[in-house]
């Protein structure tokens, strides 16, 4: 059975930041590195939340409870597989998913 931990190595492997989404390092023009900082800082906050908001359970390492959270998006099989289905960025959205999966099985 997945873990709590599992959770977040997920969120840590499948949802990763690349510059090179938002402009050619090479090249790189004012705008486009200014929205790749703000989402980079927007996933930042959203993860230092879920971690403040919920740091009892993520030292518990509690096993995860099949299911949907986040609408649909986030689901939990009960062999432990997690899936998380990306609206338009995953990067920045796995967090308040998590979140969601977190207030749901409180």
């Amino acid at each position: 059975m997945a873990r709590l931990s599992d959770l977040f190595s997920y969120a840590a492997t499948h949802c990763r930041f690349d510059r090179t989404a938002y402009f050619d390092p090479r090249y790189p023009d004012a705008e486009s590195v200014r929205l790749y900082r703000n989402d980079k800082a927007r996933r930042d906050r959203n993860r230092a939340n879920v971690l403040k908001r919920f740091a009892g359970r993520v030292r518990s390492n509690e096993e995860l409870k099949p299911g949907r959270y986040f609408g649909t998006r986030l689901s939990v099989s009960p062999a432990g597989e997690i899936d998380y289905i990306p609206g338009q960025f995953a990067a920045v959205e796995i967090w308040p998913a998590i979140e969601a999966y977190l207030v749901a099985t409180n």
